[in-house]
């Protein structure tokens, strides 16, 4: 039963918690400086008018989280809700990468007190969960790239 609740039951109970935090951060929040840049290149009306305003040398986010976002935006739109949602998502794709990396090498109790200190107890995480911002993308690819070279 312990294992059950330490395995994809807490994963889905803490990106759930995730999504929601956003959304109640989300509500009383307006778009910042930073989250601009993206904005405007996310709400393109083309894919390729969006790969043309990204050689601005303003923004040095990676070309993937545009690119994402783009689809994304064609799907959901780009609304301040919809894109910090979409940066959520990607928080809990590096949580759930995270959990499969520490759950190969530590026990499962271990494994779900240290996702769940670092993906819901850091301010730092809940703050950037809920902005339309890259980190979370580049956090599950950095989680990826551990849990890929743990496998070598």
């Amino acid at each position: 039963m312990t294992r059950l609740l330490t395995g994809p039951v807490f994963v889905i109970a803490l990106g759930s918690s995730l999504l929601l935090s956003c959304i109640i951060i989300s509500a009383g929040k307006f778009y910042w400086w930073d989250e601009l840049f993206p904005y405007y290149l996310i709400e393109a009306p083309t894919l390729g008018a969006m790969f043309k305003a990204y050689n601005d040398k303003i923004n040095n986010t990676p070309v993937v989280y545009f690119f994402i976002g783009w689809l994304w935006a064609q799907m959901f739109g780009a609304s301040e809700l919809s894109l910090r949602i979409l940066s959520s998502l990607t928080f809990c794709l590096a949580l759930t990468v995270t959990y499969a990396l520490l759950i190969k090498r530590y026990h499962y109790i271990a494994s779900a007190l240290g996702t769940a200190s670092v993906f819901g107890l850091s301010i730092m995480v809940l703050d950037q969960n809920a902005e339309a911002r890259m980190y979370g993308l580049y956090l599950a690819f950095v989680a990826l790239a551990l849990l890929l070279f743990d496998k070598a």
